[in-house]
């Protein structure tokens, strides 16, 4: 599922017999969901049920995991069931786009996939929201002190709306050595700084944090144990249904250049399951030939509309071709707040690219694609229609 997964089935859906599965009952779109745990309300333009969605594109939808993939089949345990007893299916398949994702140690920005059948109903995801939200007011009551673990461009944009929103809390945002935002241009670098520093919230580079050491951190800076510890570090693939051959030594699912998935055979490498099984976003690790892409959306929707034209290809017997860096995958829109932010372009280095715009603007930017795209995931016309030409 999420942005890769649908991009991929509204590709494949008028041609194809298509089944869409995932540990979730729902979609989220993530790059907003810093804002809902100060603002619950809004968490309902953030998400769409996949069932509703998968009927309108008249697609087979399974809510569950995957547990095994081979050459002709995968075994999906539905949720709803204990993991002891729990009721599995097999699907067969022709083609198969795996589009599992990754996520933090921390669940609030990605909905948990690996927790219990509750953490992954919408209802459950729902309320995990509101019972945050009731901490968060609880602490800003009494003027605590909370952190954010990791300074990078998620910790930095939910330290900010945590200001905006809870002016009473003390808030110390913890980063490495190299500062905030490390993979950004120095310009971009600058302007947090200044908003970080602008709006009191401590900024912490140096000793490195980790939950054995905490006592230790916070005495060698000087500062008090806060209540409550919000991480945004340590992204992880989940991909543990593949075998171990298809995956890299952090469990990344190895591709080739054209998006199929590869295996360790002996010293060389070749095609897992005959070429049929592509990865897409963020599960996959980086492409032969090409930088790291960034792990957000846009990428994620390119690799999968490459996979589809790939899918297409095979089957008319044409040769395939390999995934290219396009211009948008280095853009990156930061927003610090309901009134600030900054957009990054031509970033396709750490330190690389250009601010091109500041302030308002850019959470005006963000505000409209979070609502063509989740229009578009949601099967509307205008989103359709805006995105149709971008992918």
């Amino acid at each position: 599922g999420g942005f890769a997964g649908l991009a991929a089935v509204r590709r494949l859906r008028r041609d194809f017999e298509v089944t869409l599965v995932d540990a979730k009952e729902f979609f989220e779109f993530s790059p907003g969901m810093v804002r809902p745990y100060t603002q619950p309300k809004l968490y309902g333009k953030l998400v769409l049920e996949y069932r509703s969605v998968c009927n309108k594109m008249k697609v087979a939808w399974i809510w569950g995991a995957a547990k095994k993939i081979d050459d002709k089949e995968v075994v999906v345990q539905l949720s709803n069931t204990s993991t002891k007893s729990g009721q599995r299916v097999v699907l067969p398949y022709d083609y198969c786009i795996i589009s599992a994702g990754c996520h933090y140690s921390s669940n609030l920005w990605y909905a948990s996939i690996l927790g219990r059948d509750r953490e992954r109903s919408l209802e459950g995801r729902q309320e995990r929201i509101e019972m945050e939200h009731k901490k968060l007011s609880e602490l800003a009551a009494r003027g605590a002190h909370v952190a954010v673990i990791g300074a990078g461009y998620v910790g930095v944009e939910y330290a900010a709306e945590l200001r905006y929103y809870y002016p009473t809390l003390q808030i110390s945002l913890v980063g490495s050595p190299r500062g905030v935002c490390p993979s950004m241009c120095p310009g971009a670098r600058k302007y947090i700084k200044g908003h970080l520093k602008k709006h009191n919230i401590t900024m912490l580079a140096g000793p490195k944090y980790s939950e054995a050491n905490s006592t230790l951190f916070w005495k060698k800076v000087g500062r008090s144990p806060p209540e409550r510890v919000f991480k945004s570090v340590g992204m992880q693939p989940h991909c543990e249904f593949l075998p171990s051959a298809c995956l890299s030594s952090k469990g990344w699912v190895k591709v080739t250049p054209t998006l199929q998935v590869a295996q360790l055979d002996g010293d060389s490498e070749s095609l897992f399951a005959g070429g049929k099984v592509f990865a897409v976003g963020n599960c996959a690790d980086d492409v032969p030939g090409l930088l790291p892409l960034p792990k957000n959306s846009y990428p994620a929707e390119e690799m999968a509309a490459h996979a589809v034209r790939n899918i297409r290809r095979m089957e008319s017997q044409r040769p395939m071709r390999s995934f290219h860096w396009a211009w948008p995958c280095s853009v990156c829109a930061t927003s610090l707040g309901p009134k600030d932010g900054v957009l990054l372009v031509n970033q396709k280095r750490p330190g690389s690219g250009f601010v091109a715009m500041r302030g308002r603007a850019v959470v005006w930017l963000k505000e409209f694609i979070r609502w063509s795209k989740v229009d578009e995931c949601r099967m509307g016309t205008i989103g359709t229609l805006i995105w149709r030409f971008v992918h």
